[in-house]
Protein backbone atom coordinates (compact mmCIF):
# COMPACT_ATOMS: atom_id res chain seq x y z
CA UNK A 1 0.00 0.00 0.00
CA UNK A 2 2.05 2.42 1.12
CA UNK A 3 4.72 1.81 -2.03
CA UNK A 4 2.29 2.89 -4.68
CA UNK A 5 1.86 6.47 -2.10
CA UNK A 6 5.42 6.45 -2.13
CA UNK A 7 5.93 6.39 -5.89
CA UNK A 8 3.43 8.85 -6.61
CA UNK A 9 5.40 11.39 -4.17
CA UNK A 10 8.62 10.21 -6.08
CA UNK A 11 6.73 11.07 -9.56
CA UNK A 12 3.81 13.33 -8.70
CA UNK A 13 2.22 12.02 -12.36
CA UNK A 14 -1.41 10.83 -13.67
CA UNK A 15 0.11 7.05 -13.22
CA UNK A 16 1.66 7.37 -9.95
CA UNK A 17 -1.79 9.19 -8.49
CA UNK A 18 -4.31 6.82 -9.78
CA UNK A 19 -2.02 3.46 -8.88
CA UNK A 20 -2.22 5.12 -5.23
CA UNK A 21 -5.37 6.81 -5.59
CA UNK A 22 -6.76 2.63 -6.23
CA UNK A 23 -5.37 1.71 -3.09
CA UNK A 24 -6.79 4.71 -0.91
CA UNK A 25 -10.51 6.32 -2.45
CA UNK A 26 -11.93 3.26 -0.50
CA UNK A 27 -10.95 4.58 2.06
CA UNK A 28 -11.72 8.13 1.92
CA UNK A 29 -15.15 9.02 2.20
CA UNK A 30 -16.81 7.21 4.85
CA UNK A 31 -19.34 9.53 6.81
CA UNK A 32 -16.23 9.42 9.74
CA UNK A 33 -13.95 10.21 7.18
CA UNK A 34 -16.19 13.51 6.01
CA UNK A 35 -17.12 14.65 9.49
CA UNK A 36 -13.25 14.46 10.70
CA UNK A 37 -12.14 16.65 7.48
CA UNK A 38 -14.92 19.34 8.91
CA UNK A 39 -13.89 19.66 11.92
CA UNK A 40 -9.92 20.02 10.63
CA UNK A 41 -11.68 22.86 8.91
CA UNK A 42 -12.92 24.13 12.26
CA UNK A 43 -9.97 23.50 13.97
CA UNK A 44 -8.04 24.94 11.17
CA UNK A 45 -10.61 28.56 11.33
CA UNK A 46 -10.28 28.67 14.75
CA UNK A 47 -6.65 28.60 14.93
CA UNK A 48 -6.21 25.70 17.09
CA UNK A 49 -3.00 24.17 15.63
CA UNK A 50 -2.33 21.50 18.23
CA UNK A 51 -5.60 19.83 18.28
CA UNK A 52 -5.62 20.00 14.30
CA UNK A 53 -2.51 18.64 13.88
CA UNK A 54 -3.61 15.84 15.99
CA UNK A 55 -6.17 15.28 13.77
CA UNK A 56 -3.93 14.95 11.00
CA UNK A 57 -2.25 12.76 12.59
CA UNK A 58 -5.46 10.49 12.86
CA UNK A 59 -7.03 11.13 9.62
CA UNK A 60 -3.56 9.90 7.93
CA UNK A 61 -3.55 7.38 5.60
CA UNK A 62 -7.19 7.16 5.31
CA UNK A 63 -6.70 10.90 3.67
CA UNK A 64 -3.07 10.56 2.36
CA UNK A 65 -4.35 11.80 -0.88
CA UNK A 66 -6.44 15.19 -0.45
CA UNK A 67 -4.41 18.31 -1.06
CA UNK A 68 -6.98 20.20 1.61
CA UNK A 69 -5.39 17.69 4.41
CA UNK A 70 -1.60 18.44 3.83
CA UNK A 71 -2.37 22.59 3.14
CA UNK A 72 -4.23 22.44 6.89
CA UNK A 73 -1.42 20.53 8.43
CA UNK A 74 1.48 23.27 6.67
CA UNK A 75 -0.64 26.21 8.00
CA UNK A 76 -0.27 24.43 11.28
CA UNK A 77 3.10 23.29 11.11
CA UNK A 78 4.48 27.29 10.10
CA UNK A 79 2.09 28.82 12.66
CA UNK A 80 3.66 26.63 15.51
CA UNK A 81 7.43 26.97 14.31
CA UNK A 82 7.92 23.33 13.02
CA UNK A 83 9.80 24.38 9.34
CA UNK A 84 10.92 21.26 7.78
CA UNK A 85 7.20 19.39 8.99
CA UNK A 86 5.50 23.11 6.85
CA UNK A 87 7.70 22.23 3.86
CA UNK A 88 6.89 18.38 3.72
CA UNK A 89 2.99 19.01 4.29
CA UNK A 90 4.14 21.61 1.56
CA UNK A 91 5.11 19.46 -0.80
CA UNK A 92 2.46 17.00 -0.18
CA UNK A 93 -0.02 19.72 -0.98
CA UNK A 94 1.45 20.34 -4.23
CA UNK A 95 2.02 16.65 -5.38
CA UNK A 96 -1.65 15.68 -4.82
CA UNK A 97 -2.80 18.81 -6.55
CA UNK A 98 -0.62 18.06 -9.36
CA UNK A 99 -1.48 14.17 -9.50
CA UNK A 100 -4.72 14.98 -9.67
CA UNK A 101 -4.64 17.58 -12.30
CA UNK A 102 -2.65 15.66 -14.29
CA UNK A 103 -5.54 13.01 -14.33
CA UNK A 104 -7.75 14.86 -16.98
CA UNK A 105 -8.50 18.56 -18.47
CA UNK A 106 -11.91 18.89 -16.49
CA UNK A 107 -13.92 18.35 -19.19
CA UNK A 108 -16.82 15.61 -19.94
CA UNK A 109 -14.57 14.19 -21.81
CA UNK A 110 -11.76 14.14 -19.38
CA UNK A 111 -13.07 14.88 -15.99
CA UNK A 112 -10.47 15.40 -12.96
CA UNK A 113 -10.29 12.38 -10.75
CA UNK A 114 -10.39 13.29 -7.19
CA UNK A 115 -9.84 11.05 -4.01
CA UNK A 116 -12.28 12.97 -2.39
CA UNK A 117 -15.46 15.05 -2.98
CA UNK A 118 -13.57 18.15 -0.95
CA UNK A 119 -11.01 17.76 -3.57
CA UNK A 120 -13.07 19.14 -6.13
CA UNK A 121 -13.03 22.84 -4.12
CA UNK A 122 -9.05 22.55 -4.01
CA UNK A 123 -8.55 21.88 -7.89
CA UNK A 124 -10.50 25.23 -8.33
CA UNK A 125 -8.89 27.01 -5.92
CA UNK A 126 -6.19 25.99 -7.52
CA UNK A 127 -7.25 26.93 -10.86
CA UNK A 128 -8.35 30.50 -9.73
CA UNK A 129 -12.01 29.17 -10.54
CA UNK A 130 -15.05 30.38 -7.63
CA UNK A 131 -17.60 28.10 -7.77
CA UNK A 132 -21.07 28.79 -8.80
CA UNK A 133 -23.37 25.59 -9.09
CA UNK A 134 -22.67 22.39 -8.64
CA UNK A 135 -24.61 19.51 -9.87
CA UNK A 136 -24.03 15.48 -10.26
CA UNK A 137 -24.61 14.09 -13.94
CA UNK A 138 -24.79 10.19 -14.17
CA UNK A 139 -24.28 8.52 -18.08
CA UNK A 140 -22.58 5.90 -19.41
CA UNK A 141 -22.16 4.46 -15.73
CA UNK A 142 -19.92 6.81 -14.29
CA UNK A 143 -20.98 9.78 -11.90
CA UNK A 144 -19.70 13.31 -12.48
CA UNK A 145 -20.16 16.39 -10.46
CA UNK A 146 -20.16 19.23 -12.49
CA UNK A 147 -19.29 22.42 -11.35
CA UNK A 148 -19.96 25.70 -13.15
CA UNK A 149 -17.67 28.50 -11.88
CA UNK A 150 -18.44 32.17 -11.89
CA UNK A 151 -16.62 32.72 -14.77
CA UNK A 152 -19.14 30.63 -16.98
CA UNK A 153 -16.92 27.59 -17.10
CA UNK A 154 -17.78 23.85 -16.42
CA UNK A 155 -15.33 22.03 -15.01
CA UNK A 156 -15.77 18.34 -14.25
CA UNK A 157 -14.93 15.55 -11.92
CA UNK A 158 -15.28 12.04 -12.23
CA UNK A 159 -16.73 10.40 -8.63
CA UNK A 160 -17.75 7.22 -9.42
CA UNK A 161 -15.23 5.69 -7.41
CA UNK A 162 -15.41 8.73 -4.26
CA UNK A 163 -19.30 8.03 -4.27
CA UNK A 164 -20.20 4.33 -3.94
CA UNK A 165 -20.76 2.88 -0.81
CA UNK A 166 -17.88 1.99 1.14
CA UNK A 167 -16.52 -1.51 1.19
CA UNK A 168 -15.28 -0.94 5.40
CA UNK A 169 -11.79 -1.61 4.22
CA UNK A 170 -9.88 0.49 6.67
CA UNK A 171 -6.04 1.79 5.55
CA UNK A 172 -5.07 1.41 9.23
Amino acid sequence: MYEKLVNFLETPNAETYLAARSVFVDRAHSVRLVAEMQEAECLYRRRQFEALLQLVDNLIPSAALSPRLHYFSAAANRELGHGEEAEWAEFMFEACLRGQLATGEGTPQAPYLVAMTSDQYDILRALGLTPHRQKLVERDGKRCDCILCETGEEIWFDVTEVTKPSTGRTAR
